[in-house]
């Protein structure tokens, strides 16, 4: 644009153009154990025997590479569901029983173990055939013991939440128990009865308060029952303002560990008897062997991920290994407010803008194709940068008044400021003679947009004057 200066005011550069179980079981004769809580410690008196039907075989299901869910229970986000059984394992179609050990015997023959999913501690033991051919079934109320009909020197026995299979001729080996494989052979296998654990999940503010929702409610807590070795999920709930953080144990298998100073007791029925007793909240153990009451070893400091330790009783060696899982019964969502989009306008006003929800993940801020997400405003001459100095991206690269995309928070419980810098601006002072549109001089300028920029007419206009130019507009 041409342009003739009067005088030595300083010139302003212009507006900018529109651009979201495992148990540790023991290998041989020693390993997981009873349920930590007081309610254990109490006596439970043996229940009557439950007389059953006999057997049809054609009624009973195998399982070859399919998840078996009897028994399960949904509640948005919440849910308690059998194992994925192992393929070929044998699993007992009364639905009200759970399958939770598959033994084998040295020779092929094998042995499932079910309880009822009351968790009464009754234990249903099923004798088949290599092929899961079905021979032969028990009942084993608690304090109890049964001699095999079927299989050579096996004895069945159940105690308080404890069951053993004992072959003096043929070693075992545990094919399944709570995902867990071991294919080892030994003579005794001792595994717990599954108990009915009862799951809450709270939701709490970070200082452990219960949180309230959008409404100004008490988000009550919520409860679920399901048996050791079943698998779970839980799920926050959606407060607008707050994001939630979850445990590690939202989602895994049930266990019944948790409870310091509780105590599980194997008794192998041959004098030898193995105690051991949760010491730290990270499930450290100490565990104590005892052969006709007197105790010949005890171990302490005994971590969950640490090897099978062996000790020699006799003819018999006697595997410690901590069974702990971690516990399952207590968990918590804990919520935060959201941060916001701190926006620094030329002005000097800054703007906040709240992170928005993801309308699925509570854990989460919503993705920025979701409708009505957050929008940064288009200034002429300015352009918006996050706190790195990087622009941000245009909601439409052709057309920068519909604004910006706000930057993706490195931490949703933080602010994340975002600044206008001015564009830089060009300018151009042209000295012309008037009538001809002769161009005498050019000096091309540049600026930030509503900065002024350091120039003086002054000089050139002397110089042109000693030329016998006169300035006249």
């Amino acid at each position: 644009t041409e342009i003739y200066t009067t005088n030595g005011t300083p010139g302003t550069a212009g507006t900018a153009v529109k651009t979201n179980a495992k148990y540790a079981n023991s290998v041989e004769t020693v390993d997981n154990n009873k349920r930590g809580n007081r309610e254990n410690t109490d006596s439970i008196n043996q229940r009557r025997r439950v007389k059953r039907s006999a057997i049809d075989t054609t009624k009973f299901a195998q399982n070859y590479d399919r998840k078996v869910l009897s028994g399960s229970v949904t509640n948005t986000g919440f849910s308690v569901s059998d194992p994925d059984y192992p393929s070929g394992m044998w699993i007992d179609p009364d639905k009200s029983h759970y399958s939770y050990e598959w033994v084998q015997t040295y020779y092929g023959n094998q042995i499932v173990l079910s309880t009822n999913r009351t968790g009464d501690g009754i234990v249903y033991v099923t004798e088949l055939s290599p092929s899961n051919k079905v021979f032969k079934q028990y009942t084993l109320n608690q304090n109890t013991k049964v001699p095999s009909a079927v299989f050579d020197r096996i004895t069945y026995y159940n105690d308080t939440y404890y069951a053993m299979v004992e072959s003096l001729r043929d070693p075992l080996a545990v094919k399944y128990f709570a995902s867990k494989y071991d294919t080892g052979y030994y003579n005794k296998l001792s595994y717990m009865v599954p108990k009915l654990i009862t799951q809450t999940t709270y939701f709490v503010d970070k200082d452990g308060k219960q949180i309230t929702d959008s409404n100004g409610n008490p988000v009550v807590p919520y409860t679920q029952k399901g048996l050791v070795g079943q698998k779970y999920t839980t799920s926050p709930i959606l407060i607008n303002g707050y994001y939630a953080t979850a445990s590690s144990n939202s989602n895994g298998v049930m266990s019944p560990y948790g409870e310091i100073g509780a105590s599980y007791v194997k008794d192998f029925h041959d004098g030898i008897v193995v105690t051991y007793t949760q010491t730290g909240s990270d499930g450290t153990m100490s565990a104590s062997i005892a052969q006709d009451g007197k105790v010949l070893k005890t171990y302490t400091n005994i971590k969950p991920s640490d090897p099978v330790i062996k000790y020699p009783v006799g003819y018999t060696t006697v595997a410690i290994k901590n069974p702990y899982i971690p516990q399952t019964s207590d968990i918590k969502y804990v919520y935060r407010k959201l941060g916001n989009w701190v926006v620094s306008n030329p002005d000097g006003s800054t703007k906040s803008i709240i992170y928005p929800n993801d309308p699925i993940d509570p854990t989460k801020i919503a993705d920025s194709s979701v409708p009505g997400y957050p929008v940064i405003d288009f200034l002429p001459g300015y352009t918006p940068k996050d706190h790195m100095g990087t622009p941000l991206v245009p909601v439409d690269p052709d057309d920068r008044t519909k604004g910006y995309i706000p930057p993706i928070p490195s931490d949703i419980g933080k602010d994340t400021t975002i600044t206008y810098t001015a564009d830089t601006q060009k300018a151009t002072v042209t000295y012309v003679v008037e009538g001809t549109g002769t161009v005498l001089h050019t000096d091309n300028l540049e600026g930030k947009s509503g900065e002024p920029i350091d120039y003086s007419t002054v000089a050139k206009l002397a110089e042109l004057k000693a030329l016998g130019y006169d300035l006249v507009t």
